[in-house]
């Protein structure tokens, strides 16, 4: 958590079985505390009810070990792609808002102090 409250990181990689911390428990306070970071569960735990637990608390992937090394890459990329273009939409959107202030500020007369 203190990596992620210290870096930009557009996606996580969990897995379940970790020291100290469940990758469940990880995955509910990274998806509390930043929302916009997509989160996949990596696991040995092939089992239907665990990876829908994993997806209705917020994972965006569930995978198997042993992985597949390009499914990996591929879905790694995906997300990537996808935080790029949710970037760049915030970014184009808080230019126009920017720009839409700038113009009503312009048209709008001096206020005066009475």
């Amino acid at each position: 958590m203190e990596l992620l409250r210290s870096h930009r990181f557009p996606l996580v990689l969990l897995d379940l079985m970790m020291p100290h911390l469940g990758g469940m428990e990880v995955l509910r306070r990274v998806k509390e505390e930043f929302p916009e970071v997509d989160c996949v569960i990596v696991s040995a735990i092939d089992d239907v009810a665990t990876a829908v637990q994993a997806m209705s608390s917020g994972a965006s992937d569930y995978l198997v070990k042993p992985l597949d090394s390009d499914k990996l890459v591929a879905l790694v990329q995906s997300n990537l792609e996808r935080y790029r273009f949710r970037d760049e939409l915030a970014r184009v959107g808080r230019k126009k808002i920017f720009e839409q202030s700038e113009a009503a500020g312009r048209l709008r007369p001096p206020h005066r102090r009475r």
